[in-house]
């Protein structure tokens, strides 16, 4: 044992592939240490696992005549770093394009159990199969929105209603102020907005009213200047001067405190809002 504690985090990880009783040992000496595991599924399925020193890349192929799948293979290898790092989550599940040569199915039932801390599907992926995977029982910390697969706007608003801590929406989805008013995560980005001064006007009053209770940081990109005077008429604020221009709002329960900063040039302004 005093061997194993010497080891470098790359032998350690081979140590614990000889036998049942090596795996537990390393689990138990909890003195292996991983940055990151991310898993990414392609035309390709690939696995990265970083440590301080080293990191480990494994590729899953694609291929009929194996007995043994790519899903299975992935399963075993996920399942036996979960265990030997005493860690229950994956940093980063990403879908692209070509992601249905596998059996979404069975991907999409074991992820279901395994906390996911960001997913990420790329618009490259086909309409049907970026709906499957949203839709699935996987449940992320983080999620990368970066197009609407959906017809009917209540399907996205499903999506937007989820407990996450984060959603960042991209600018290939339409997100309107009805659909921030329901979205329930505590970190919400907007990169490529369409609010105009009135809604986000209006945002600060339903804001101010009780409005998205969970929300503690909103930051929102608007490809366009704003008229900050705009935004802020009729509301009452406290104006912090500190590098540009704050605004302090009390919610009218006085449970919580927002502080409004903004940062306009000629082409683009950004809104960044936090609760205190």
């Amino acid at each position: 044992m005093e061997v194993i504690k010497i080891m470098e985090s790359k032998d350690q990880l081979a140590f614990s592939y000889c036998s049942k009783l090596c795996k537990k040992d390393i689990s138990n000496l909890k003195i292996a240490s991983m940055n990151s595991l991310k898993v990414n599924i392609e035309s390709s399925i690939t696995l990265e696992c970083a440590f301080n020193d080293h990191f480990i890349f494994l590729e899953f192929d694609f291929n009929d005549s194996n007995a043994e799948t790519p899903e299975e293979r992935l399963f075993y290898h996920v399942q036996h770093l979960l265990y030997i790092f005493n860690t229950s989550k994956i940093d980063i599940l990403r879908f692209s394009i070509y992601c249905n040569n596998f059996n979404l199915d069975l991907l999409l039932q074991f992820f279901r159990s395994i906390r996911v801390k960001t997913l990420i599907i790329t618009p490259l992926v086909e309409k049907h199969i970026y709906a499957s995977i949203l839709n699935s029982p996987i449940r992320s910390d983080r999620l990368m929105l970066e197009k609407n697969p959906f017809n009917d706007s209540s399907d996205i608003q499903k999506i937007f209603i989820q407990n996450r801590n984060s959603i960042y929406i991209w600018p290939g989805i339409r997100f309107e102020l009805s659909d921030l008013l329901i979205t329930n995560s505590k970190n919400i980005q907007i990169f490529g907005s369409i609010f105009t001064e009135r809604e986000l006007n209006r945002f600060l009053k339903l804001w101010i009213l009780g409005a998205n209770p969970k929300l503690e940081q909103l930051n929102i990109q608007c490809p366009r200047l704003l008229d900050e005077d705009a935004v802020i008429r009729g509301v009452r604020f406290r104006e912090i001067r500190d590098l540009g221009r704050k605004f302090n709002f009390s919610r009218a329960d006085g449970r919580a405190n927002g502080i409004l900063i903004m940062h306009l040039s000629a082409e683009v302004s950004h809104i960044d809002f936090s609760v205190e």
